[in-house]
């Protein structure tokens, strides 16, 4: 019977305890946010490396799946997400430097990030690179550019340096002793992207992201991105070099 009496106290001064750190709990704070609309033209451009009209654009696509129900929390607008993910975009600085400069905690500036990069994947990137569909002009400006005939872009690949995986962390060292993927890119002149790659490690040579790409499988199997490839171009009477 002690014994059960003796169980029955400590229950009791537990509880009194789990009680007594609920009541204890530190409340919550929200940093002051900061408000960037009153910042220089050269100011904002700097930071996001945008104007606020292409930002708010950009809002204006991507921002309904963005947005949430309701503003508990101090929730962030869309166009506030925006803004920290174009931040970091723009500046590649550590997550704790973007949310002080924004008065967000790390984690909430690891979550735009994410759910930004999310929704420009899902309603831009199919819409955004891709071929023109007037490559005649494309190479017009290639050779008023460079004297080069027929071009209807340029490819080339860089190393994107990213933190080092948990999973085949080996496999992501490029020549540099970074980690990092090797990302191709097909541009036009007007610095657009085509066509883009980003499936591959750092370690792995630029002939080979090639080789293994969508694009050289494409071409290797007969397609080009002009009707007719070379002979159409020849054919075409609105191209003029000269122009």
């Amino acid at each position: 019977m002690d014994f059960i009496l003796e169980s029955s106290s400590e229950n009791e001064e537990d509880e009194q305890n789990r009680v007594q750190r609920v009541r204890c709990r530190r409340p919550r704070t929200f940093r002051p946010r900061i408000n960037f609309n009153f910042i220089t033209i050269f100011e904002f451009n700097q930071r996001f490396r945008s104007t606020s009209l292409k930002l708010e654009e950009l809002v204006n696509i991507i921002g309904a799946p963005l947005q949430h129900e309701t503003g508990r929390n101090h929730a962030l607008s869309s166009r506030q997400q925006v803004q920290v993910a174009l931040h970091w975009f723009g500046t590649g600085c550590q997550y704790h430097a973007i949310g002080d400069m924004h008065g967000l905690s790390k984690a909430t500036v690891h979550r735009c990030i994410k759910n930004v990069t999310s929704a420009i994947n899902r309603r831009l990137t199919r819409n955004i690179i891709r071929w023109p569909r007037n490559l005649f002009s494309v190479i017009r400006k290639f050779h008023q550019i460079a004297e080069l005939p027929m071009v209807v872009g340029v490819v080339d690949g860089i190393l994107i340096n990213i933190d080092a995986p948990t999973v085949d962390e080996e496999g992501f060292v490029d020549r540099y002793g970074d980690h990092s993927i090797n990302v191709m890119g097909v541009c036009g002149p007007d610095y657009n992207f085509y066509y883009i790659n980003s499936n591959w490690p750092g370690s792995v040579h630029n002939a080979r992201v090639l080789r293994n790409s969508s694009l050289y499988r494409s071409m290797e199997a007969g397609w080009r991105p002009i009707a007719n490839g070379y002979t159409g171009c020849l054919r075409n009477k609105y191209i003029n070099f000269n122009q």
